[in-house]
């Protein structure tokens, strides 16, 4: 009899090799100004919310033509006192820390403790090719021998044991998921198992139990191999059901909030997408869209109690929250909402 312990499975990015990318502090850059300082909220959600639509390259020296290293994938702000509970030096006071996903040769010079320091290039003020406006956005993440931000700056092999990755545990209906396919896959081991043995002769048995080191060779040999079948289909089953949990979960938090949101249908599985990359993203999305017209607004060829259409009542919507708490103004939000709806 094989007995299986089962613990929580953590859905998370937990591959992700994080960096220190910036702190809350003013930027001296060749005679001008960069102010994070007073930006900071502003910039850096900008910066994790384009993330959530494009990840931009990992480079060496900024060179925009080289061999990419891999893709950032993810960004989040850290205050020193959670910098310091998770073990993190932190000088300022809040700090930005990206997650990139390696390809080849990134992935070996992080092995080798090559990749060290890095340095952001960012654009301010940029609108994209869809005429959307971002306040900061980042181009590329280069690893570089000398940086220009050196104070706060934390070299990368501090950060090699740490994960930023918002883990969630599965609740009582996933572990009961997981538990029938645990059985389903531990019933066709077994059954290989007895399969294999071959009968045994009629022998006395002595009432003291049988070690495992006084098994013969070859039977202690037939045990570990179907040991190792087991450890190889379960990691395999458990793998896999993480994925098919964790994509059901993201549809039908899509789907719920199509109750209550105005979302685009072409906007529908990008959002999925979004939400299995990415909690913090998908959550800063899901608060600039813009809340659905009550049913007697969504009358066809009525229009809303303003007397604005439908549509210009959702683009307005869109507008308001975009410029509320962002610094910026209400042309600019809608121009960018109108993009983002498709106007």
């Amino acid at each position: 009899m094989i007995e299986i312990k089962l613990t929580e499975v953590a859905a998370g990015d937990d591959s992700l090799a994080w960096f220190w990318a910036v702190g809350d502090a003013p930027i001296d850059y060749y005679g001008e100004t960069v102010d994070f300082a007073t930006n900071w909220d502003r910039w850096t959600t900008s910066i994790v919310e384009y993330l959530g639509i494009w990840s931009c390259p990992v480079i060496r020296e900024h060179d925009r033509h080289g061999e990419p290293l891999g893709l950032v994938r993810r960004g989040r702000v850290l205050t020193r006192d959670e910098a310091e509970a998770l073990g993190i030096p932190q000088e300022h006071d809040r700090a930005l820390y990206l997650g990139v996903e390696w390809l080849p040769a990134g992935a070996d010079m992080d092995a080798r403790k090559a990749a060290v320091y890095v340095s952001i290039g960012a654009d301010f003020d940029w609108t994209d090719e869809h005429g959307v406006a971002w306040p900061c956005v980042l181009k590329e993440l280069s690893l570089v021998t000398v940086p220009y931000l050196k104070r706060g700056q934390i070299e990368r092999p501090a950060m090699a044991g740490i994960t930023l990755s918002e883990a969630s545990t599965m609740d009582p209906e996933m572990m009961m998921e997981t538990l029938r396919g645990l059985a389903d896959a531990l019933a066709r081991i077994e059954a290989k198992m007895d399969a294999d043995k071959a009968p045994e002769p009629e022998v006395e048995v002595e009432a003291e139990e049988m070690k495992a080191e006084d098994l013969p060779t070859e039977e202690a040999e037939v045990e570990a191999a179907c040991d190792d079948v087991y450890r190889a289909e379960m990691a395999e089953r458990i793998q896999r059901l993480e994925r098919e949990i964790a994509l059901r979960d993201a549809r039908a938090e899509v789907a719920e909030l199509e109750g209550s949101r105005v979302v685009p249908a072409d906007h529908v599985e990008r959002l999925v997408s979004l939400r299995l990359r990415d909690a913090e993203a998908f959550g800063i999305v899901v608060d600039s869209l813009p809340e659905r017209p009550a049913v007697e607004d969504r009358i066809a060829g009525q229009s809303a109690p303003s007397g604005q259409t439908v549509g210009e009542l959702a683009l307005s919507i869109r507008a308001a929250e975009k410029a509320r708490g962002n610094e910026i103004t209400f042309a600019e939000a809608a121009q960018r909402a109108s993009a983002q709806l498709g106007a």
